[in-house]
């Protein structure tokens, strides 16, 4: 089951590169307002596929590891539910296939930049549930970052 978590974080850099590449070309295309290639295609439908990707390794993990005695605590679900919605938001730019080059570039970067924040807010819960374990207690981690805080409170 590690390896699997291992992949499943290792995995969030290829998206996040995949998620610039993208974001970038595509606020390029639109702000210079050229033609939609098929490298733009290709961009944006890597990067949907990464994230669906990303998303299918993450759903593996949670029925793994929550069947296996690890439980599904809320913030295990909330991270599930952000990272299923940021793989339907990676995945519109198929809708505007049709569409003009300029509505193309607008709405795929916007879909990218949205995807990229729910993302990011996929990252600080996956933060909060390693410094918290399933039960609710401090982990190793939380008691040494404690530790080092100083002993009064504002």
């Amino acid at each position: 089951m590690d390896f699997l978590f291992v992949i499943h974080s290792h995995m969030r850099w290829v998206v996040a590169l995949a998620g610039v590449a993208a974001l970038g070309r595509m606020a390029a295309g639109w702000a210079l307002r050229s033609t939609y290639t098929a490298l733009d295609r290709v961009l944006a439908t890597s990067f949907g596929h990464i994230v669906a990707l990303q998303l299918l390794l993450g759903y593996t993990f949670l029925a793994w590891s929550g069947l296996a005695g690890a439980g599904f605590p809320r913030a295990r679900l909330e991270h599930a539910f952000t990272m299923t919605v940021a793989a339907v938001l990676a995945q519109l730019p198929v809708l505007w296939k049709g569409a003009a080059d300029s509505a193309r570039f607008r709405n795929t970067t916007v879909a990218c930049d949205c995807t990229g924040a729910d993302i990011c807010r996929c990252g600080a819960t996956a933060r909060r549930m390693d410094l918290v374990t399933s039960a609710g207690a401090p982990t190793n981690q939380t008691a040494a970052v404690t530790s080092l805080a100083p002993a009064s409170s504002f």
